[in-house]
């Protein structure tokens, strides 16, 4: 009996200290790596899910341009939706490709983007740098250099970093002194490669 009392101490005292690693809202509750070890790797990127909108005003005129995203690990689509008065014009587009993204643990990143638009082809490499945002053990915000053809510079915020899946999040919003005001809401899942 004692045995069987100290072993469940013992597991009550490991799950606790275990347990300081969930940092994303959807992070695995339990995790024996840490999030420098469960980032440094090579991700696919697997789905995009997200909206932009663009609110331009001119004088008394008003422009609203509403972007909708979407990426299931071959074929982006968007579909973007302008509103000028009672003119409205909607446009689709559609490209196929994969993006890849390797973190190592000097802060260094490299990307490789290979997308097809129309007959043509393109393979885009480059390198850069990422750092956390917030440097203390929470580390939930990280800051990614890229082109925009897929991801743009910028702050993410890492909802989810698993042993083999992480989700970033990315919300913007910025306003104008003439009112023109801009924002998106876009979420980028990865599984390691």
């Amino acid at each position: 009996m004692k045995k069987l009392i100290l072993f469940s101490l013992i597991a009550c005292m490991g799950a606790l200290t275990f347990t300081g690693c969930k940092k994303g809202t959807e992070d695995p509750f339990i995790t024996i790596k840490s999030r420098d070890g469960r980032l440094t790797h090579k991700w696919k990127l697997k789905s995009i899910t997200g909206t932009e909108v663009d609110v331009t005003v001119f004088g008394s005129s008003t422009t609203t341009k509403t972007t909708t995203t979407s990426y299931d690990g071959t074929t982006l689509t968007e579909s973007t939706v302008t509103v000028s008065g009672s003119m409205s014009n909607t446009s689709n587009s559609t490209t196929t490709g994969t993006f890849e993204i390797t973190f190592d643990k000097n802060g260094k990143q490299s990307y490789t983007v290979t997308y097809t638009s129309g007959s043509t082809t393109t393979t885009k490499t480059a390198e850069g740098e990422w750092f956390w945002l917030n440097t203390n053990k929470n580390r939930d915000h990280i800051s990614i250099e890229a082109d925009g053809t897929i991801l743009m510079s910028g702050v993410y915020y890492i909802e989810r970093l698993a042993g083999k899946e992480m989700i970033l999040h990315n919300v913007t919003k910025s306003t104008s002194s003439t009112g023109s005001n801009s924002s998106s809401d876009i979420k980028y899942t990865f599984e390691k490669d």
